[in-house]
């Protein structure tokens, strides 16, 4: 069965340096959701270059891990394993002044189980070649979040924390509370704790924050949701079921969309993943 891709773009303000030399890129940003694994993925996207400059100009796109952009990130994304899983369909272009230049973009995981329920984030970085006679480039990093299908798997998720599922959808009745669960791995070599609670982005934020899921909306307290522990340890190597109760209050008139909140898990060494719960009102 095809799935469908679901992606989350906006064209958000780059570096003052990358505007100032008269080069814009877009978008800025987007979260692509429900990405399979083990296809190659054209992500109906281009990767556009703006040269708002008088002169034509050369660029190489290389897509890049963040650490090798930045020191810090989106929180609740980690680093791809491999940048090159995005790929172009070009990876030179050149932009004739006050003009735009185009290349695809497009995706590509290994079919293996381990790669479901991954939330990574990879940077791109944008450079254009240095004419003779110029002392300074410009280099641009947009970043780009990739959420795998979230399945029930039977192998250790990859990474260094995983989750087995990474989304939770679940039929609720306003007035009473059901448990849900989802299993949380320790893929480390050390022994670590987890703080586990509930959270919702700020609308309000213009800092870069985590999408809403389509057909959703974000709950409206994160009491509705709780974890039934806020704090587990784990042993290298070890697993553990997380229980988190949901509570929609009796009063809440339903809508045409569900309602999303999320799950931050952090480890005492700092690495962070979040789950996504869904839920939808039941029927009867």
């Amino acid at each position: 069965m095809v799935r469908k891709i679901i992606i989350f773009g906006a064209l958000i303000a780059l570096a003052t340096c990358a505007v100032a030399s008269g080069i814009r890129v877009s978008p800025g940003a987007f979260c692509a959701q429900n990405i399979d694994i083990g296809r190659d993925l054209d992500l109906g996207v281009d990767l556009t270059i703006d040269n708002n400059s008088d002169s034509r100009q050369s660029f190489c796109v290389s897509p890049i891990k963040p650490s090798q952009a930045k020191a810090s990130w989106l929180k609740g994304y980690s680093e791809i394993p491999d940048p090159n899983w995005l790929y172009f369909s070009d990876s030179r272009i050149e932009v004739e002044p006050r003009s735009s230049g185009r290349v695809r973009m497009k995706l590509k995981i290994p079919n293996d189980k381990k790669y479901l329920n991954q939330r990574w984030i990879v940077f791109v970085n944008i450079a254009n070649e240095i004419k003779k006679g110029e002392m300074l480039g410009v280099s641009i990093k947009p970043n780009y979040m990739f959420e795998t299908r979230s399945d029930k798997i039977n192998v250790r998720p990859a990474g260094i924390i995983g989750f087995n599922p990474s989304n939770i959808n679940v039929a609720a009745s306003p007035g009473k509370s059901q448990t849900v669960s989802f299993t949380l791995f320790n893929n480390d070599k050390k022994n670590h704790s987890f703080k586990i609670v509930s959270f919702l982005p700020s609308a309000a934020s213009s800092n870069q924050e985590i999408n809403l899921s389509p057909g959703y909306e974000w709950s409206e307290s994160k009491e509705w949701l709780k974890p039934l522990n806020n704090t587990v340890k784990i042993g290298a190597g070890q697993k553990k079921e997380i229980g988190l109760k949901i509570t929609i209050p009796g009063h809440i008139v339903t809508s045409t969309k569900g309602w999303e909140s999320l799950v931050f898990i952090e480890s005492d060494s700092g690495e962070c993943g979040f789950i996504r719960v869904l839920v939808d009102k039941k029927i009867g």
